[in-house]
């Protein structure tokens, strides 16, 4: 029996969003009480579902980043050698690091919420703030060069880097672009890409709950990525003939699935990326629940 019109109608609501917004204004707050270096106060926005707008009802974390301004990781591996050396010459190296930053974010949210309130993690700072948990991101801002001839004639895609301790690497990537071109999607489908996220992750939160899935086998943000990457025309006006055509599409089309923000391949191995076989688990799950949905 396929799973009902009003099932995955159901699924397609977006989670709350006042107290989000509540949690990310206080995470604001209290970052403003920070002793930055006024070169490097950063720039502070949402990342993840709730700036996405595909947040569903059992996600609680809001994630924020703290992005300091004036310090900057380059990749310049596509570069040739004498753009390389011309770019390593334009630049002095910066004074306030990132851990500079973390520590700077630290204090300040303690100050604020007070030390039990506040649990540095490998990646982010988890902070129970009044209205629902943070992950507070401190990052940097990461290019990624394409050319470079001076510093007033370059191109570059701009992300941002975070340091994981436990890892001794970074990782990058680009909230903007994901942001921008998950809203493109969304008109480009008439207003259906997003809801139909949240329909897919909250498959995902029941195969899980019932123990139909692993835990951990499908992250929210590689869920994302799959029906971006679904042709226009899988979204249609029901959700089940959506459903439907994201499924079967990704079925065939596993290698496919791209990030939603472009810059780079999402299925594989290494940082931030989704292993074909934990994909195809997913997949194979999600036709077995529309097959035996009772």
């Amino acid at each position: 029996m396929a799973i009902p019109e009003f099932q995955l109608a159901t699924w397609s609501n977006q989670g709350a969003a006042t107290t989000a917004a509540q949690t990310y204004n206080s995470i604001k707050e209290a970052l403003a009480r920070s002793a930055w270096p006024a070169v490097n106060a950063p720039e502070i926005y949402l990342q993840g579902s709730y700036r996405n707008d595909t947040n569903i009802y059992s996600e609680s974390d809001v994630d924020v980043v703290v992005q300091i301004r004036n310090t900057l990781r380059s990749d310049v591996s596509a570069l040739p050698p004498l753009a390389q050396h011309a770019h390593g010459a334009a630049f002095q190296n910066a004074t306030y690091l990132w851990n500079d930053g973390r520590r700077d974010a630290i204090a300040a949210l303690v100050a604020y919420y007070g030390s039990a309130a506040v649990k540095p993690g490998n990646k982010a700072i988890k902070v129970q703030t009044p209205y629902r948990m943070a992950d507070v991101v401190v990052a940097i801002e990461h290019r990624k060069y394409s050319n470079f001839i001076s510093a007033t004639e370059q191109r570059y895609v701009s992300g941002i880097a975070v340091w994981v301790q436990a890892d001794n690497d970074w990782i990058v990537n680009f909230p903007r672009q994901h942001y921008d071109n998950g809203v493109a999607k969304n008109a480009q489908t008439s207003g259906r890409f997003k809801p139909t996220t949240r329909v897919f992750k909250n498959a995902n939160r029941y195969m899980v709950e019932r123990n139909l899935l692993a835990a951990g086998v499908a992250p929210s943000y590689a869920i994302e990525c799959l029906v971006y990457s679904a042709p226009h025309d899988c979204f249609q006006p029901t959700y089940q003939e959506t459903f439907c055509n994201v499924v079967n599409w990704a079925h065939e089309n596993i290698a496919a699935i791209r990030r939603v923000s472009e810059q780079g391949p999402m299925i594989g191995t290494g940082q931030s990326r989704w292993e074909a076989a934990a994909a195809r688990s997913y997949i194979n799950g999600l036709i077995s629940l529309w097959n035996n949905w009772t």
